[in-house]
């Protein structure tokens, strides 16, 4: 198990007993994962990448990300935690979040398990905002009480547990470029592109990258 904000967000009173945390800073791909120890991996309180229509508080990375793409295909966080556990051969079997997310990942991989337990309000894209106010754009959702979201998650992780062999990998083939484009720092300013290529797919996702003035 990972806390992908690095500490606070998951709770280790409350862990199974058997469970372990990888947690805290710095954290970088494949955050643990492995082709030895584990067969599939689950998505738990995921947002939307940048800039999609109905999220909730939508970023790739963080707020300052105006898009991130892979051989072409625009992803987010969700879309390349998925890649790194194709490069190890495994599927990612079920993802919980907002709709939009939830939307996202499906289709990346259309046989996912998703567990919707909230809704973002704000409609349109955020495109070309700052950081900051993309930060603000759609903050607002309405969601499912803790209650029905924790059984619906369980049965969700369960059902896609259970089918763990009839879920394909979401996968792209080297060689890779990635590209980032950065948010304009004000208002109406101009954004700023990062590209980077590489063969191997992890080093690609944590190679660091040279914004152009």
């Amino acid at each position: 198990m990972v806390d992908g904000h690095g500490h606070g967000a998951i709770s280790q009173l409350m862990l199974h007993p058997e469970a372990k945390l990888l947690a805290g800073r710095p954290l970088r791909y494949p955050f643990g994962f492995d082709g030895a120890n584990f067969d599939a991996a689950i998505m738990v309180g995921q947002h939307a990448k940048s800039n999609t229509d109905g999220g909730h508080l939508c970023h790739t990375g963080s707020f300052a990300v105006e898009n991130l793409t892979i051989n072409g295909v625009s992803v987010g966080e969700a879309g390349c935690n998925m890649l790194f556990a194709a490069y190890f051969g495994a599927p990612t079997v079920m993802l919980s979040g907002d709709q939009a997310a939830c939307e996202e990942v499906q289709a990346l991989a259309p046989e996912m398990e998703v567990a919707t337990v909230k809704g973002g309000i704000k409609r349109g894209s955020a495109s070309g905002l700052t950081a900051d106010e993309n930060k603000l754009f759609n903050g607002a959702c309405v969601s499912v009480s803790p209650e029905k979201s924790r059984n619906f998650i369980k049965e969700k992780a369960r059902a896609g547990v259970a089918r763990t062999w009839e879920i394909s990998p979401f996968w792209l083939e080297p060689p890779y470029e990635l590209v980032s484009v950065l948010r304009p720092q004000e208002s109406g300013g101009k954004m700023r592109k990062a590209r980077v290529t590489s063969d191997d797919l992890l080093e690609l996702l944590n190679m660091p990258r040279k914004y152009e003035d």
